[in-house]
């Protein structure tokens, strides 16, 4: 379950996985796993991602959050409320 909505923002931010990890003080194979989904952050290192890419921290802790398939899928109301939080992470982040 890939966040991709985590690396839109990484990149939206021009930084590469080994420049956001050393921001965060994590190494770039675990941010990697968290990008990918394969691992969610503890509470210190979402808030230093989320402060860095300036967005709301539980979003690592939300369904949406963790299942970007979601954008992928016919359910109107799972991609209406991607596109929300989507929209909602852009608006943070300009």
């Amino acid at each position: 379950m890939e966040r991709t909505w985590l690396v839109h923002l990484r990149q939206k931010a021009g930084l590469t996985q080994r420049e956001l990890a050393e921001k965060a003080n994590i190494s770039r194979n675990y941010l990697c796993e968290i990008e990918k989904g394969r691992k969610t952050p503890s509470g210190p290192v979402a808030i230093r991602i989320a402060k860095i890419l300036s967005f709301n921290m539980e979003l690592f802790y939300t369904q949406i959050g963790r299942d970007s398939r979601t954008l992928g899928r016919r359910s109107g109301c799972r991609l209406s409320r991607m596109n929300n939080t989507m929209q909602l992470i852009n608006s943070a982040t300009q």
